[in-house]
């Protein structure tokens, strides 16, 4: 399958490539990652994120955890029959460290957001580097899925261009990043869909059925 995972460091990665074309740039203690077998649903140490088997349309194809505590993981769903295809991938991962200023909260979310915008450039550098040439088309905030996270995230939408059957398509591929749920967590999704298919309505579709935990 083309495409793979981009990952870099500031607070963050080495660059690794896995074989799903919907892995974003996500952060890990190591270069080291596994793929794990899970039957039923799936819960994120540390957040109590649940991933379960099949939601909102999508089964669910794979678990891959980036660190040894199974704190950074990255969970894949898939959608569409074959050659309209949805693949999405959800990150669960610890938050870059701030400094905490006691004195004014606003310093520390001013802090995080900082750090967030910085990683999400960082998110953006490694879609434009796996897929050479791929054009921004929008990008902008957005209102967080979840009633558990009131904070706007962060979204992306790119086209490239991929050989798929023998010829060049357009290919359309968003990022999305949720940064400091539940004051230590950021949630990622990356969508890639086969050429033609819009993705808009069901990753929406995902981000509302996939419940976020309210007490993380």
């Amino acid at each position: 399958m083309p495409g793979g995972i981009v990952r870099t460091r500031t607070v963050i990665p080495a660059a690794l490539a896995l074989l799903c074309c919907a892995w974003l740039t996500t952060p890990a203690a190591s270069g080291q990652f596994r793929r794990i077998l899970h039957q039923g649903t799936y819960v994120h140490q540390g957040s109590g994120f649940a991933f379960p088997e099949a939601v909102g349309g999508f089964q669910r194809t794979g678990i891959t955890v980036f660190n040894d505590g199974a704190t950074d993981v990255g969970i894949g769903y898939e959608t569409g029959a074959a050659g309209r295809t949805i693949v999405t991938t959800v990150f669960v991962y610890p938050a870059p460290a701030t400094a905490e200023t006691a004195s004014s909260r606003a310093a520390t979310e001013a802090a995080r957001s900082r750090a967030c915008a910085e990683h999400f450039v960082e998110i953006k550098a490694g879609i434009e580097t796996l897929h050479p040439g791929a054009r921004l088309i929008r990008e902008g905030a957005v209102a967080s899925p979840s009633p558990a996270h009131a904070k706007p995230g962060l979204r992306a939408v790119f086209e490239f261009g991929q050989v798929l059957d023998g010829r060049r398509q357009t290919r359309r591929s968003e990022a999305d990043l949720y940064c400091y749920f539940g004051g230590e967590w950021l949630v990622a999704y990356r969508t890639t869909a086969s050429p033609g298919v819009r993705h808009e309505a069901a990753l929406a579709r995902l981000m509302r059925a996939l419940t976020w935990p309210s007490r993380p």
